[in-house]
């Protein structure tokens, strides 16, 4: 993508030369690009905007929206066709413009909708390291073998895009994924929400579950809600899909209010579901291991403490 010209203060739109990217830089006329009617939704001022814009003008909106970020937002477009959808989400891969800014960029084909994350927080993504330490412990405690490690390949915000119907033309960059050495599609995928609504994140588990059928095997959706007192409460759900092919809710945990109780909160995963189709030889895949809702909490109550905000 063409950096020329890339100030807000440019009112030029068209498609660039190698018509693979949009950008803001050249001359031709912009409705020249297919028109596309969409409903932009602010969870800042919680109106909804009618307008019809074009891939670029799309594009364009976003770009300079990301750009000038210095807070988290959460932008929603709806209606947005598979054409313009994917199209605007790859072209802001390519945007090194907003690359410096954090986001995740999400588009659903199924229900035509275009998600931005700007800048998630720390509590947001408290779940990274809570991950990877879970990891850690399986391998101290013997569940998997150092060599086994290396094979479980942890990512945050990589663009998956492969899906299958009817989520063909989708793309979607997970807040945290597994996915096993030489492969394309997670096993495991975390998704959290903070500003997000809980259907959001219930139209991000299906495009997980049912548009990776056969290879994401489990997601763990996280909802993270600051209500009165600057108090933050939250909950784990944990998902897979059915013998015939639904999303089926396998178990919640309260995270914030801490329970009352004296049994561990843990998330038991299978090894099938951590390896898929690459468990190595030999392994059995209803191996089970116990991920620690305890000490995702830990770090959540420090991160809380530390926005100044407090656990519920």
């Amino acid at each position: 993508m063409s950096d020329s010209s890339s100030s807000a203060s440019d009112s030029s739109s068209s498609v660039s030369d190698d018509s693979s990217s949009l950008s803001v830089s050249d001359d031709s006329c912009s409705n020249q690009v297919k028109q596309t009617p969409i409903t932009r939704q602010s969870n800042r001022k919680n109106t909804e905007n009618n307008q019809k814009l074009s891939a670029l003008e799309l594009f364009i909106q976003i770009s300079r929206t990301i750009a000038a970020a210095t807070e988290h937002q959460l932008l929603t477009y709806e209606g947005v066709d598979s054409e313009t959808g994917s199209e605007v989400a790859y072209s802001l891969d390519e945007d090194r413009r907003v690359e410096v800014v954090g986001h995740r960029v999400g588009y659903n084909s199924y229900t035509q909708t275009l998600h931005i994350n700007i800048m998630p927080n720390f509590i947001h993504d408290c779940h990274q390291p809570w991950l990877s330490e879970e990891k850690v412990r399986m391998i101290l405690s013997g569940f998997i073998t150092a060599a086994e490690s290396r094979l479980l390949e942890i990512y945050s915000g990589t663009t998956i895009t492969n899906f299958g119907p009817p989520y063909i033309s989708s793309s979607k960059q997970p807040d945290q994924a597994i996915i096993p050495q030489n492969e394309d599609i997670p096993t495991v995928v975390v998704e959290a929400g903070w500003t997000e609504s809980v259907p959001k994140l219930h139209q991000d588990t299906s495009l997980w579950l049912k548009g990776g059928a056969g290879f994401v095997q489990v997601v763990l959706l996280i909802k993270w809600t600051k209500i009165t007192g600057k108090r933050v409460k939250a909950f784990i759900e944990v998902y897979d899909l059915d013998p015939t092919g639904n999303k089926r809710l396998l178990q919640t945990e309260t995270i914030l209010p801490t329970p009352i109780t004296t049994t561990a909160q843990v998330i038991t995963i299978t090894r099938g579901q951590l390896f898929g189709s690459a468990i190595p030889a030999g392994r059995n895949p209803a191996d089970t291991f116990d991920l620690s809702v305890d000490d995702l909490r830990t770090i959540a109550v420090r991160r809380i403490r530390k926005a100044g905000l407090f656990p519920a």
